[in-house]
């Protein structure tokens, strides 16, 4: 049987500590794409929340951040 190539190979991954990633968004649009880790739980949730109340995610989360940063 023949090798895989590194290619087909993913390395394992390793716990590491919670990081806030921010990339420049696009011409049109002046916010950032801002990267979290959330528990499977929360995401859960949160997809919940943003059906039931026929919002998107991202909308939701920049209220709260914004609310709290104002509060």
């Amino acid at each position: 049987m023949r090798k895989p190539t590194n290619a087909m190979h993913k390395p394992a991954t390793t716990p590491k500590r919670a990081r806030d990633t921010f990339t420049q968004a696009t011409q049109t649009d002046n916010r950032v794409h801002l990267t979290v880790r959330i528990s499977p739980e929360l995401r859960h949730r949160l997809n919940i929340y943003a059906a039931e109340n026929q919002r998107t995610v991202t909308d939701i989360v920049t209220q709260a951040v914004t609310d709290l940063l104002d509060s």
